[in-house]
């Protein structure tokens, strides 16, 4: 119902919500039960300005329990992958842990060959939810790939 000059008491609820692009998501309230069970992990960039001159892509790994963040700074893409191993071995030897599951984007840089096969060797499940939608990593259906 619209607004007239004679009956200003009444509120038009579809026009705002007509101007809305999409529903925010509703914040997860799921947590893994042990430190470093769930991990997310994401790259982004490039960044318009590089860092030290050469670094304009960051890799982000949350950890699902404690919401512990590291971030590891990439002068391309491709270094991803090393940054990665390192972080398993960092959390292998630093906590005494396993990564038991991986979630990401659909991002390329984590479905290559040398990744699956690290996780695959490793017993590490990949679960991907859609890319470029950093919401999913919370309650929603997702792939796990496994070998």
């Amino acid at each position: 119902m619209h607004l007239t000059k004679n009956d200003a008491t009444e509120i038009c609820l579809t026009c705002p919500l007509a101007k809305h692009a999409k529903s925010p998501y509703p914040l997860s309230q799921s947590r893994a039960s042990t430190l470093f069970a769930l991990i997310h992990i994401d790259i982004w960039g490039p960044y318009r300005l590089q860092y030290r001159g050469k670094y304009k892509y960051f890799l982000t790994v949350v950890d699902d329990m404690s919401r512990g963040t590291w971030v590891f700074l990439l002068a391309h893409k491709s270094d991803a992958f090393s940054k990665i191993t390192s972080f398993y071995e960092y959390v292998k030897t630093q906590f005494d842990k396993k990564i038991k599951i991986n979630r990401s984007d659909n991002a390329l840089e984590f479905g290559d060959d040398h990744c699956l096969n690290f996780f695959d060797i490793n017993g590490i499940i990949h679960q991907t939810s859609i890319a470029d939608r950093q919401q999913q990593n919370g309650s929603v259906e997702r792939k796990t790939y496994l070998k």
